[in-house]
């Protein structure tokens, strides 16, 4: 009798999920031409989705506001969002409603970047990369909560 014996040998990956690079002008952030899956590369890669990692990073002297008002339900938990300008220009991230969800959220730190929250709740980890709230553009950082909530974890 010849015994046969079968192996099934299951790995359990970790994947990743695709990066997103904000490469649009001022405009929406659910406009999927704004997206690209490389830094500097073409729009039209679709609007970022839980787990990814997200990047406002333009090198260029060009101002950009990407205007936020996400759905009311609970939004996609981000991995990962920076904002910086490292070009001469700044980038503003201005919250208007919905949830906006990211275990980190890195404003500056090489460059000018601000977040306006005038409505909606953003919750993250928030690192602030510059020393004082002077106004984008002028390498320094802002968050300026108007209105909405803001949820940090303790430290």
């Amino acid at each position: 009798m010849v015994g046969v014996s079968t192996f099934v040998l299951l790995t359990a990956g970790w994947v990743h999920a695709a990066d997103r690079y904000w490469v649009g002008g001022s405009g929406d952030w659910f406009d999927p031409a704004n997206w690209s899956a490389t830094a500097g590369g073409p729009g039209g890669a679709g609007v970022p989705a839980a787990g990814q990692n997200v990047y406002l990073t333009p090198s260029d002297a060009v101002d950009r506001t990407v205007s936020y008002a996400g759905p009311l339900e609970a939004a996609p938990k981000f991995s990962f969002t920076g904002l910086e300008n490292t070009g001469g220009g700044s980038i503003t991230l201005r919250v208007s409603g919905g949830q906006f969800s990211t275990n980190l959220l890195t404003i500056g730190g090489h460059g000018p970047a601000a977040v306006v929250q005038t409505g909606g709740s953003m919750s993250g980890d928030v690192y602030m990369g510059g020393a004082s709230d002077a106004a984008p553009g002028s390498g320094e950082v802002l968050y300026d909560l108007q209105d909405g909530t803001l949820t940090v974890p303790a430290p």
